[in-house]
């Protein structure tokens, strides 16, 4: 009798883990999830003219983004079934007067089937996906910053007009907005384009959510430097627009550089 239960026992808690198992694939094999389908975002980056373009390829990606989320929430949720297999376990332990081995062994099932969940969890992609839309987002935000600047340095220039001082000149700076401009839309789609690599690659390696070495240093050197350039700019006697338009150039690539940071 007394081993007829344990044989009872042991197929239930065998069962138990088993199902647990069977219940949660996606969790164990996780693949990581692609960002950019056949490079469509790629080329709508790379075919953006303007910050208006940009930004629709950035909400573009966070939709893409947030479609992974969902499907790896519900992975997420499916990997439950390890930890409640090993809540089988213990319960089961508190009832019964089993031999400890026929314990241990069932439970090392358990144990390595939460281990290999959490090795492969959905929890890990969630978390870069979030970060990757959070960056998204504040590249949007520096490019919207940056427009509203530009339209208003424009429109002052064309209205009252301005010109760049002898200091102001002397330190490189023209008051050609529309040039300032393009360099800007360069280098916002160097950002998104840099922003969607990161992305993808911390996907496939599943691992590290530390931003890139490079990333930290060029943002400390990049703050440093446009420290020092707008507060040559502010003591200048150019036109109070044009200062705050090109302070705003300055400060963009120390912000493109922090929304990186952010993956």
């Amino acid at each position: 009798m007394k081993k007829l239960k344990l044989l009872l026992l042991l197929s239930f808690l065998i069962s138990s883990v088993g199902c647990s198992v069977l219940e949660s694939p996606a969790s164990w094999y996780a693949k990581p999830p692609v960002l950019d389908v056949n490079q469509e975002q790629y080329k709508a980056i790379i075919a953006a003219g303007d910050m208006t373009s940009l930004k629709n390829a950035g909400n573009s990606i966070r939709a893409r983004i947030q479609e992974l989320i969902s499907e790896n929430r519900e992975n997420l949720d499916r990997s439950s079934g390890g930890n409640y297999g090993a809540g089988l376990l213990a319960s089961a332990a508190a009832l019964s007067s089993v031999h400890s081995d026929v314990l241990l062994g069932a439970g090392f099932l358990g144990a390595t089937h939460v281990a290999l969940s959490q090795r492969l969890s959905p929890a890990a992609y969630l978390q870069l996906l979030n970060n990757s839309s959070n960056s998204f987002y504040c590249l949007n935000q520096a490019i919207q910053e940056l427009s509203d600047s530009a339209t208003k340095a424009n429109s002052t220039k064309l209205t009252v007009g301005f010109a760049v001082m002898d200091d102001l000149n002397l330190q490189g700076f023209t008051d050609n907005v529309d040039g300032y401009y393009a360099s800007s839309v360069h280098s916002a789609r160097e950002a998104y384009l840099r922003a969607l690599e990161i992305s993808q690659n911390k996907l496939d390696a599943q691992i590290s959510l530390a931003s890139p070495l490079d990333i930290q240093n060029q943002l400390l050197t990049s703050a440093r430097e446009a420290s020092g350039v707008t507060q040559g700019i502010q003591e200048t006697t150019a036109d109070s627009t044009l200062k705050e338009f090109l302070i705003t150039q300055e400060e963009l690539k120390t912000e493109l550089l922090a929304c990186l940071a952010l993956i």
